[in-house]
């Protein structure tokens, strides 16, 4: 008679778990590592985004529009706030934790009616080991590599 086989026995199931726990050991750092990026690239996208915002607001109204950090003693990371005079026209929300925003001695950035600011400012953002620089040219271009 034959006898039909069904299912894995308890040695195949725990050699097979073993595997796994290795693969998932080994896979770990590099998928830590990737996390870690993706969020750098979320938060340098959104401050990204507060300084087009800025900047467009700026040319459509024909009026200076300021952008600063929302609490200037946490510094930038703590979130951006854009401006026309003492007005809050949008305020954008804070960096995910363990980062950090630096733009020198900046402490607001001012974009013209033509959109433009008054002199390059670089933005440096650091994450664990991933650092970005975004810089703001005086024509108000904004530029995630390269020079003005």
């Amino acid at each position: 008679m034959r006898r039909f086989l069904h299912g894995f026995t308890l040695v195949e199931l725990m050699v097979a778990l073993a595997l796994v726990g290795i693969l998932a050991t080994l896979a770990a750092p590099a998928f830590q590592g990737s996390m870690e990026r993706s969020r750098a690239d979320s938060d340098i996208n959104e401050l990204r985004t507060a300084l087009s915002f800025a900047r467009l607001e700026a040319i459509n109204k024909s009026r200076s529009i300021t952008v600063a950090a929302t609490d200037a003693d946490k510094g930038w990371a703590a979130g951006v706030t854009v401006k026309q005079g003492d007005a809050i026209v949008r305020e954008f929300s804070a960096m995910k934790g363990g980062a950090d925003l630096n733009a020198g001695d900046e402490t607001e950035l001012t974009f013209n009616n033509l959109g433009g600011v008054e002199e390059e400012v670089a933005f440096t953002y650091t994450r664990g080991a991933t650092a970005k620089t975004l810089k703001v040219c005086p024509t108000g271009r904004i530029l995630m590599a390269g020079d003005c």
